[in-house]
């Protein structure tokens, strides 16, 4: 439901003054994986066809405290204009990045090797560098686009840090266009290591520690490990960007093979929406790629069976783990963020028909990789860490109790164990080894190897009465599927747990530790992940992370059905494979009254990661209405209370009987508040739209 609300104010009419660059650093590559000679590049951007006469790309040293803030190669830009698209594209001899935007400029060395050197054998990109040095530096460096105006000419005796206090120290008439600061973690990173730029991006060293510093702050870490000692590394705008901000810049840590630099990729991205992205989609000489809005589905999921007839994506952001509905009002469902750092359980609440608000309060949080999730029947949670190896709970009411370590380590050794998943054992779950509703734990390295187990767990014992080597089934490197399990699930209508491993092997074990298989027929799933019981059809559900695809199939012992395709997710474009699907194991449940399917989408790439509801409901908006109109100084603020999945728009008009007349001043917003920085003076009206 649309909801209006009007006010009238005065306002004040700001001259600002335009004092942006008209050229930008767009992209660099200064250390790629293997041999960097032929393989780095490095990008300007600005007003189209502009020349760059003045104007000079410099490495500035930062390693350590010798010769800090000394000069070590630059490029005299002066023979180069931008292109008629406003791009310069710099590679160097012998490079394979061919396929470049048309209307770009290219600045090509096509003297010896890398960038060459107008010092030593030549270069005709201006390469001027110390020694006999033709690639860019490495370890700690600035990179700074300077325009020298009437100074003096640059040269590699020219110290940019006179009192190495960190702060520059340029010659008269030179001014900084654009800067970036590169720390790319590489043996020998230390402390001392200084950057000069107006933002700056660290990888990890070797050691997995960040280090080196900037006077001017503005220091993004990127998330590690390396993917080689040696170092590799990515800086580069957001589309075209102008600022010096995270919301403006990447840093990446590169992968792949020096023999195909087309395929190189980010292995790990300050903005982990570009994480998995092809350096090549950033266009060679043209617009960078702009982080997908959270939310944006880069496929499109396919309903297949007729079990469902609509889903609603949930955008949350980050790493999402395991999914459990509250069997108290079968809507509720909570998830896992699985991440060392920030990881917890959060839960999404529904408000409306088809309609889920995620609320960004923890249940709880400083977790690290919590897995498994499953909710008992009065409210209490119940997690496992594969990493830590830890079985925990969390009675209700949840605000009012705290975690409680229920078994650190399973099996005998106690060393090497990852419980990945857990349910609760059917009703009739009884044998020599079962017990009715007992906790089931799936262990995909048990007792320091890497052999499948389950372990039984009684929930209703006290935590210091509870033992870790209590085996439904024993280590075995076979009897559970020939790799690591990955999630696990109850099979109430015979009295089984069923359990699944990445090769797709589905196994059924009863209270007595019997095992049968449960085939998929002719479907060979090679990378399963996600399993849940459909508690209306009574049909096992399972993930295949490669096929990117959903089957169902009857558990019944000695049936022979085919398997059924559920639910598929094709990406909506093929190249850019980095933004599929990617399942969580585990990461898929079913509410206990069957009326909808949570699966987790663990991909943190092009605006993920995102939970997927699937449902048979229409999406209805709940009422909602502004509660709050202020002038501020910035101008007219409004709040207005939730509507759930939601974005919203602000329209603003003059007439409040005429509808038509009010125009969008925002749109797809997700947040409950706006200020509009530019009302009319003579007053206006508001209106609030909510839609899916």
């Amino acid at each position: 439901m649309n909801r209006f609300y009007s006010t009238f104010f005065a306002i004040m009419a700001l001259a600002l003054c335009d004092s942006r660059a008209q050229v930008w650093i767009s992209e660099v590559v200064p250390n790629t994986p293997g041999a960097d000679t032929g393989n780095e590049y490095f990008e300007l951007r600005g007003t189209p066809n502009l020349s760059l006469s003045n104007y000079y790309l410099i490495s500035l040293e930062g390693q350590g405290t010798t010769g800090r803030g000394d000069i070590n190669q630059f490029f005299d830009l002066g023979a180069f204009s931008l292109g008629a698209n406003g791009y310069l594209f710099a590679r160097q001899a012998g490079s394979k990045y061919s396929n470049v935007h048309p209307d770009a400029t290219v600045m090509e060395n096509t003297v010896g090797t890398g960038w060459g050197q107008v010092n030593g054998a030549g270069s005709t990109v201006g390469h001027t560098a110390d020694g006999t040095q033709v690639d860019l530096e490495n370890a700690a460096t600035t990179i700074l686009l300077v325009n020298i105006g009437a100074g003096i000419v640059p040269t590699n005796t020219i110290d940019l840090d006179t009192n190495n206090d960190g702060v520059l120290d340029l010659p008269t008439g030179w001014t900084v266009a654009d800067s970036v600061g590169i720390m790319d973690g590489s043996a020998g990173a230390a402390a001392t290591d200084f950057s000069y730029g107006a933002i700056t991006f660290r990888a990890p060293d070797t050691n997995g520690a960040y280090v080196g510093s900037c006077a001017y702050g503005n220091i993004i870490n990127i998330p590690g490990p390396l993917t080689t000692s040696a170092g590799t590394f990515y800086v580069g705008r957001k589309g075209e960007s102008t600022g010096s901000t995270a919301n403006d810049w990447i840093g990446a840590i590169v992968n792949g093979a020096a023999a195909s630099p087309l395929a190189f990729y980010f292995y790990s991205a300050s903005d982990p929406a570009y994480t998995g992205m092809l350096l090549a989609d950033m266009i060679y000489g043209g617009p960078n790629a702009s982080s997908a809005p959270l939310g944006s589905l880069s496929y499109t999921p396919t309903i297949n069976g007729g079990r469902f007839t609509n889903f609603t994506q949930l955008a949350v952001g980050g790493p999402i783990g395991d999914v459990a509905i509250d069997p108290r009002d079968n809507t509720t469902i909570l998830f896992t963020v699985d991440n060392d750092v920030g990881g917890g359980i959060y839960r999404a609440t529904k408000v409306a028909a088809g309609n889920w608000a995620v609320d960004s309060t923890p249940v709880v949080t400083g977790l690290d990789r919590p897995s498994g999730l499953v909710v008992q029947g009065d409210g209490t949670l119940w997690w496992v860490h594969d990493v830590t190896k830890a079985l925990v709970r969390l009675k209700a009411p949840w605000a009012a109790n705290v975690p409680e370590l229920v078994i650190t380590n399973f099996g005998l050794s106690l060393t090497d164990d990852d419980p990945i998943d857990l349910t609760f054992a059917p009703s009739n779950f009884t044998g020599t080894l079962g017990r009715p509703n007992c906790l089931v734990i799936a262990d995909r390295g048990s007792d320091s190897d890497t052999y499948n187990a389950l372990y039984v767990v009684d929930p209703t014992l006290a935590i210091d009465s509870q033992t870790n080597n209590v085996f439904l089934a024993d280590p075995t490197a076979s009897g559970l599927g020939w790799s690591d399990l990955t999630a696990i699930t109850s099979l109430p209508q015979s009295g089984e747990v069923v359990a699944l491993s990445s090769d797709g092997a589905i196994t059924a074990v009863d209270g007595n530790g019997v095992t049968r298989s449960i085939s998929l027929g002719s479907i060979i799933p090679t990378a399963g992940t996600g399993l849940a019981l459909d508690p209306t059809t009574g049909k096992l559900w399972v993930a295949d992370d490669v096929l990117d695809e959903v089957w169902s199939v009857d558990p019944t012992p000695g049936n022979t059905s085919p398997a059924v395709k559920e639910l598929s997710f094709p990406l909506v474009d093929p190249t850019k494979t980095y933004r599929q699907i990617k399942f969580h194991d585990p990461g898929m449940a079913f509410s206990t009254n069957g009326a909808f399917l949570v699966v987790s989408d663990f991909n943190t790439a092009g605006g993920g990661g995102r939970l997927l509801v699937f449902h048979n409901e229409g999406f209805v908006v709940p009422t909602f209405a502004i509660t709050n109109v202020i002038q501020t100084a910035q101008g007219v603020q409004l709040r207005w209370t939730p509507a759930g999945n939601v974005k919203y728009a602000v329209k603003r008009g003059t007439d409040v009987s005429s509808l038509t007349g009010f125009v969008d001043i925002a749109t797809n917003l997700t947040t409950t508040t706006f200020t509009d920085t530019k009302p009319p003076p003579s007053g206006s009206y508001y209106r609030i739209v909510a839609k899916p």
